[in-house]
Parts: structure tokens; C-alpha cells; sequence
């Protein structure tokens, strides 16, 4: 099988600069072939086109395709951007047009067009991995547990969350440390009731409690039982939010420990 291909950084980074919103209205974005090198040691896919959906429903079984299509990547090669932006703007060019349809006109201005480009074609400029291609990927890596029987058990938690997954937890640093999530998701899996009301306000709950915690102890060293033993232990606090005011300006740390 042929290594998979990827946009030279200068010609990824061009392109980057310089957004032209007529190419991305295309069926199929004008590719310079000469900017174009192949990534040692990755195995090109087939088909993986066929193996996505563009909605927000098929995020899971696009995630799961991307995933199983590269799951030989390393933590370090999946951070680059490169295959990523290669994908966006090829194979997988159609499905991010149709999962985040481009909006010219109805207000809409130049500017707000390229940003949203960028978000979903590139990577956010924030730093945010929204649900463009590498946060899918990693959304997987970070979930699957090859330990269960269905080892994506967690992973549809994961993706039960909409917000949880892009706005909150997966927005923030500790999502991509995998043994922080796996004992989180954990906790989600055995305690439904925890998301079965006021998801949104439990979700940032429990991304700050974390993140504020991060400011004390070094959570890159500990495994997943710390964290499905943390969740466990402020559960009853983290049930009793039920309003964005238990969230917004708290110390949630301190609130959790009261």
C-alpha cells in the first residue's frame, strides 16, 4: 500500500494565510501536486470517504473510521498538522463542506468566512480542537479502552455530549492526557444520572474542577483510577449543580472541597 500523502509545511501554511473562499465553494479544491510529499511510515487508507457521515449524529462513526484508518499514528505525529490539513482540503474535502457547510451572504462577512475555514480546515486559531479531523481522531484515542469488550464503550459516552466534547472537557489541555479521560468517562458510564439533567452545567463543572486542580498537582503522572476516584469523591457536589451561577466565576475547586 502507498504512504499516505501530506501538504508541504510552507505550502500548508500558505494556504493557511492565504484563505481564497471561492477554492473551498468547489466540489474539489485546486491541490498544487507539486507541494504534495508522502508521511514515512504511514499507510495511506482506502476508501476511508465512503466511511464517514457529515452530520452531527455520524460523529461518532466518522471519529471511529478516522481513528481505526490511522491508528498507528503516534501521540506526536497526530499533534502535527499536516496530515490533518491534507485530509481536509482531499479525501475528506467533501465531508467537511457538508458537516460544516460554508455560509457566504446572509450577513456573513469575509472575515467571519476565513475564521470559520480556519477553524475547521486548519485548527482553530484559539487553540481549541473543535470536531474538525484531528480532534475526532483524538476524541478516539483518548476513549477507547482496549481492555472492554466494546472498546469504544466509552467513547459513545464521550459523544453523548456534544459540549462535554467540544466546548468543555475536550477543549481544554487534560483532554488529551488518555488516562484522565478514560477515568472520567469511566465515572460518566457508571453514573448516568450525572448527565441525565444539566449536562452542560456538570460538564464545565467538571472540566474546572480538574483544570483548577491541574494548578496543584501534576495529573500527566496519574493513572486513571485517581481521576475515576476524584469524580467518585465530589460526586454528590457535582449533582447538586443545576444552575450556569454553581459554575460561572466559582472557585470550583474550592466549592467541591466544602
Amino acid at each position: 500500500m502507498a504512504l499516505q500523502k501530506v501538504f508541504k509545511k510552507g505550502y500548508m501554511d500558505y494556504l493557511k494565510n492565504n484563505i481564497k473562499i471561492a477554492d473551498y465553494m468547489q466540489d474539489i479544491f485546486p491541490v498544487d501536486e507539486s507541494q504534495v510529499v508522502r508521511l514515512y511510515g504511514v499507510t495511506q487508507p482506502l476508501d476511508l470517504s465512503s466511511r464517514v457521515v457529515p452530520t452531527r449524529e455520524g460523529d461518532i462513526t466518522t471519529a471511529i473510521a478516522i481513528y481505526e484508518a490511522y491508528s498507528g499514528l503516534s501521540p506526536l505525529m497526530a499533534q502535527q498538522d499536516d496530515l490533518w490539513v491534507y485530509l481536509s482540503h482531499t479525501d475528506l474535502f467533501s465531508y467537511l463542506k457538508n458537516r460544516w457547510p460554508i455560509v457566504v451572504g446572509n450577513g456573513a462577512t469575509q472575515e467571519s468566512v476565513r475564521n470559520f475555514i480556519t477553524a475547521h480546515w486548519f485548527r482553530n486559531p484559539n487553540g481549541i480542537i473543535r470536531c474538525a479531523l484531528m480532534g475526532l481522531w483524538w476524541a478516539v484515542y483518548c476513549s477507547v479502552d482496549e481492555s472492554r469488550e466494546d472498546k469504544y464503550e466509552l467513547t459513545r459516552i464521550l459523544f453523548s455530549n456534544y459540549s462535554f466534547r467540544t466546548m468543555f472537557y475536550g477543549a481544554s489541555q487534560l483532554f488529551r492526557h488518555r488516562e484522565a479521560t478514560l477515568g472520567i468517562l469511566s465515572f460518566l458510564k457508571d453514573n448516568p444520572e450525572v448527565f441525565s439533567s444539566n449536562r452542560e452545567t456538570r460538564g464545565e463543572f467538571l472540566t474546572k474542577y480538574f483544570n483548577q486542580l491541574g494548578g496543584a498537582k501534576q495529573l500527566a503522572s496519574l493513572d486513571s483510577s485517581f481521576f475515576r476516584a476524584e469524580c467518585d469523591r465530589i460526586k454528590p457536589k457535582l449533582l447538586s449543580v443545576t444552575e450556569r451561577g454553581h459554575v460561572q466565576n466559582v472557585d470550583v475547586y474550592n466549592a467541591a472541597n466544602n
